[in-house]
């Protein structure tokens, strides 16, 4: 009863029901997001499947060159965590299905619509497959970091530069930070601060004042993380004449301040004006990075193992003001460094200190001497690395 549906599109939209009852709806309308666009309900991230059958015999092409072809599918943009499977079970007449994600429905909208899914439609789909059924849902696997309290994260607050007033009582400030004390657990200065947008967005500001980080609370490990930031106007010494420069840390572990008195143990996805994407790695961790004599990222070099500084592949950072994404995507004692869609370092073989693998860990972001804006902060987990950053580590292979 079409009266019955748009009450029950009513009540999602008012997000009174869960996801099932989304999947639900979206299969009673008769969503067909492969063969002409989407009607999800929902700016949520997506996850799209279609499982089906090709035809028999020489009907069609043989299987290995239709998998050949749908794996193009996973290069369009938009594209996130695509998968080939096969049906093992007998419960249903299917025999492979298609599974991918997208972060909202309007990069849904956009892989209907681009070029190589229309053609994949019209040339390969529609003349090979028998039969097929095709279920979209809401994606309930990201997790959202950032809240008003930031309640998922705490801060360690490092060694306040001479220039800083009111700086904690016991608190020794110094030029260089080997002499002074850092402040330990806790925000005195209001480094990490949630405000609303213009248009309503939840933001962390970072005013960058004192050297810190806002730490996870809890450890990850195989995930995709993503985020947005864009640089502010203010600047502290000692980099007041220096690039606006934080960070994001991961496979953070131990103590803090083992780096620079602020820090923990851990890889760094380096966010600094001209060098976004970059690989650090503080206070002892190392990894195998493909680098060019420049010590500049090729997946087509060999790989060495660093302790220190890999240069992402090109520069991919938008004009000052305007905000950035960062993918980062880690499985395993591996990670791909995304930077506005385009891969830009990737790297294997991640040790700690002692030589253990390095495979999870805390989350930091930096407060390093530039004010700075981090919004859609989120993570989900991963059970592999998605085809199109899997390719960072075959194009040597191959």
């Amino acid at each position: 009863d079409k009266t019955i549906l748009e009450n029950l599109v009513e009540l999602i939209n008012m997000r009174y029901l869960p996801s099932l009852a989304r999947l639900l709806c979206h299969s009673l309308l008769g969503c067909t997001g492969l063969l002409s666009g989407s009607v999800l309900l929902t700016a949520e991230p997506i996850t799209h499947t279609v499982f089906f059958t090709l035809k028999p015999g020489s009907a069609s092409i043989p299987t290995q060159d239709f998998y050949q072809e749908a794996l193009k599918l996973a290069t369009i943009p938009g594209v996130e965590d695509f998968r080939w499977v096969e049906e093992t079970s007998p419960k249903n007449n299917f025999d492979y299905g298609l599974i991918m994600d997208f972060a909202d429905q309007a990069a849904y909208e956009a892989y209907n619509v681009h070029p190589d899914h229309v053609y994949f439609v019209e040339a390969i789909w529609i003349p090979n497959v028998a039969e097929f059924m095709e279920v979209d849902w809401v994606a309930d696997a990201w997790v959202a970091l950032l809240d008003p309290d930031l309640s998922q994260w705490e801060v360690w607050t490092g060694v306040p530069h001479t220039t800083v007033k009111n700086v904690p009582e016991g608190v020794v400030a110094a030029d260089k930070i080997a002499d002074g004390t850092p402040v330990g657990l806790g925000d005195p200065f209001g480094l990490f601060s949630v405000e609303q947008s213009d248009a309503g967005e939840t933001l962390l500001k970072v005013s960058g004042e004192v050297y810190a980080g806002l730490t996870t609370l809890k450890s990850y490990e195989n995930y995709h993380l993503t985020l947005q930031y864009k640089w502010g106007e203010q600047k502290w010494e000692p980099r007041l004449n220096a690039k606006r420069d934080s960070g994001l840390l991961y496979h953070c572990y131990g103590e803090h301040g083992a780096f620079w008195q602020v820090w923990k143990r851990c890889l760094e996805l380096q966010i600094q004006e001209g060098d976004t994407g970059d690989l650090h790695q503080l206070a002892g961790p190392s990894s195998m990075v493909r680098l060019d004599e420049d010590k500049v990222w090729d997946p087509q070099a060999e790989a060495v193992r660093r302790k220190g500084r890999g240069i992402r592949s090109e520069d991919q950072e938008r004009a000052h003001g305007d905000w950035n994404r960062v993918d980062l995507y880690v499985y395993g004692d591996r990670a791909v460094h995304v930077v506005n869609g385009e891969i830009v370092l990737a790297l294997t073989d991640a040790i700690d200190h002692e030589g253990n693998p390095l495979t999870s860990g805390q989350i930091q972001l930096q407060s390093e001497g530039a004010e700075l804006f981090y919004k859609d902060i989120r993570i989900r987990p991963i059970g592999a690395f998605p085809a199109s950053v899997q390719a960072a580590f075959t194009a040597k292979e191959r």
